[in-house]
């Protein structure tokens, strides 16, 4: 088990990844009873996970295969490969899930979290979850809002393949003038999804 808390909250303890060509918080496979709680979390690059080796994937935060974890009480802001704080738009890398990607298998509860101003040149400028055989997750009472993502379909969250996933008591907000096309809420095969 992994536990990050921080002990006077996530306005100020802030973990800044400007500079790096990395995640900010990288969780590696097979790990259970990981919490990151509290932080915010910026300027991410991305990195490469277990499945793509040459992308830049969960550029906040990269939840790696049959993992179980949870991000609470935290914001993810201002990552991304083109986002404001780090990179520029024109960059031609690949990226997943802007604020957080969590990858086959694997398992996230994400709740009272801000997830704002991320941005993927591919999938998802929010959270991807990525071939979610066998995983999945909880998005609870977080503010999900202005990702973006040039290059295809949900500004907030997208996932493929077979996955348990329930979305309760959030906001999903995104304006016309954020890169991506209007789609909040994306995928590209069945799931098994709540919605309430």
């Amino acid at each position: 088990n992994v536990t990050l808390r921080s002990v006077n909250g996530k306005e100020l303890a802030i973990i800044d990844g400007i500079g790096a060509q990395e995640s900010v918080v990288y969780v590696g496979n097979n790990q259970t009873g990981v919490e990151i709680n509290g932080f915010t979390i910026k300027n991410g690059y991305g990195s490469a996970s277990t499945q793509f080796s040459n992308k830049a994937i969960g550029c906040g935060i990269l939840i790696d295969q049959y993992v179980n974890a949870k991000i609470l009480n935290s914001n993810i802001i201002d990552n991304g490969v083109g986002s404001t704080g780090n990179f520029s738009s024109s960059s031609s890398v690949d990226s997943y899930g802007g604020g957080i990607a969590i990858m086959s298998g694997s398992f996230a509860e994400i709740d009272n979290c801000i997830i704002k101003d991320n941005l993927a040149n591919d999938d998802a400028g929010g959270i991807w979850f990525y071939n979610g055989s066998g995983g999945g997750g909880i998005i609870n009472n977080c503010y999900v809002v202005n990702n973006s993502n040039p290059n295809s379909n949900a500004k907030c969250i997208q996932w493929s393949g077979t996955l348990d996933l329930t979305i309760t008591d959030n906001t999903f907000i995104t304006t016309p003038h954020y890169q991506g096309s209007s789609c909040l809420l994306y995928t590209s095969d069945a799931a098994d999804e709540e919605d309430s």
